[in-house]
């Protein structure tokens, strides 16, 4: 779980304006119910600055002039072959789809799983993490004038904004949402 705050602090920090998103809706037929996918990535070079291998301290300097340090956790393998002047890549990707069910089961859950990989022995440092959540919650109230609609989930209230493609008029209470979201991010010694 470490390494996933590592890299997700690299990433959020290396790409703060990041993703360019887009809202589709079905089209194969328009009687079907609303679906919506958001998605998005970006990929950010930056150069290691300073080393610290006691601390396992990096500094990197992004393409933009920004710097930041992480703190590599134990299970960051090869990190000694990190030297000053490496060229570290990120590369991030995000994607939410959703699907509304109109003959839902009233069963909320959400399910989480993490998994990555990690550069082999003596090979350049570097790793992947991919987290992924579905979830399924239930529509508790449409506030058609301001486009939200109010989901519970397994873990509480959700308020959703509606884009105007979507016809709220399908929305109705006690239909169930179908959610999977996906981040995947990748870093690694390039140079």
């Amino acid at each position: 779980m470490r390494k996933s705050l590592i890299v997700a602090g690299l990433v959020s920090a290396l790409m703060a304006p990041a993703a360019a998103f887009a809202m589709d809706e079905a089209e194969a037929d328009p009687t079907a119910l609303p679906a919506a996918v958001i998605g998005g990535g970006v990929a950010v070079e930056a150069t290691v600055e300073a080393v610290d291998h006691n601390t396992r301290e990096v500094t990197l300097k992004t393409e933009s002039g920004d710097s930041l340090t992480i703190t590599a956790g134990p299970e960051v393998r090869n990190f000694d072959q990190i030297d000053v002047g490496d060229k570290v890549q990120a590369e991030y990707f995000e994607a939410l789809a959703m699907v509304l069910e109109k003959e839902g089961t009233g069963v909320r859950e959400r399910v989480e799983q993490v998994s990555g990989e990690r550069a082999a022995p003596g090979d350049k440092p570097a790793g992947t993490v991919i987290h992924t959540i579905d979830a399924v919650g239930t529509v508790r109230d449409v506030d058609r004038e301001k486009r939200l609609v109010f989901v519970e989930g397994a873990k509480g209230m959700v308020t959703l904004n509606v884009p105007e493609h979507i016809d709220l008029d399908a929305i109705e209470v006690d239909d169930d949402i179908r959610a999977r979201y996906i981040k995947s991010v990748t870093i690694s010694v390039v140079e």
